[in-house]
């Protein structure tokens, strides 16, 4: 890995750190989105407040630019291999620990999504097809994403991926599956009788 490669990871964490829904609803409506609902920044939160149209520009807005980071870097700039994965990594944990935003930023999901599929498009279409199966079965979009990001690392060992490549995958899972913990408590946990 050379200075180029760190410089761009470096930058990767500051592309990630622009959490769209913070900035579509500080535009919009003068508030802070971290002050209502999950107080999270991502898309599903954003939309509890401006509807399906802030849903979609947030979750729009962080797909592209965990895509942004990737492609970039690899395409673009023609970072090492081991370099891209840190891009991914980077700009995942800029959405989800924003430094400007007191490190309380998104969920990751989205921003993990754009960045898988500029990576590595095959891995993205094997999520995508896991998360429909599991959405079938259980009719819950969050759980579905964070099941399937558990089986990932699995599959890609079946296929026999780098090692360096599948714990970088699974750490980062790991970071938004803890993340996403109280949706994962919300949907499997029945609430408390009062």
């Amino acid at each position: 890995m050379n200075v180029k490669d760190l410089i761009w990871i470096l930058v990767s964490y500051g592309i990630g750190c622009f959490n769209t829904g913070y900035y579509y609803i500080k535009w919009k409506y003068k508030s802070d989105i971290r002050d209502s609902g999950s107080r999270a920044t991502g898309a599903t939160n954003v939309g509890r407040t401006a509807g399906k149209k802030g849903f979609l520009i947030t979750a729009g807005g962080d797909i592209l630019k965990g895509a942004l980071a990737v492609a970039l870097g690899s395409y673009v700039l023609e970072i090492s291999d081991i370099a891209a994965l840190g891009s991914l990594m980077a700009v995942v944990l800029g959405h989800i620990f924003p430094v400007q935003l007191g490190f309380k930023g998104g969920k990751g999901i989205a921003t993990l999504a754009g960045s898988l599929f500029a990576y590595n498009p095959f891995l993205m279409l094997v999520v995508l097809l896991l998360f429909g199966v599991f959405f079938v079965i259980i009719r819950k979009k969050t759980p579905a994403a964070l099941i399937v990001l558990g089986l990932l690392p699995v599959f890609m060992a079946v296929y026999r991926y780098p090692s360096r490549e599948i714990g970088a995958i699974a750490l980062i899972n790991l970071i938004v599956i803890v993340a996403n913990r109280d949706n994962l408590r919300r949907a499997f946990m029945p609430p408390r009788q009062k």
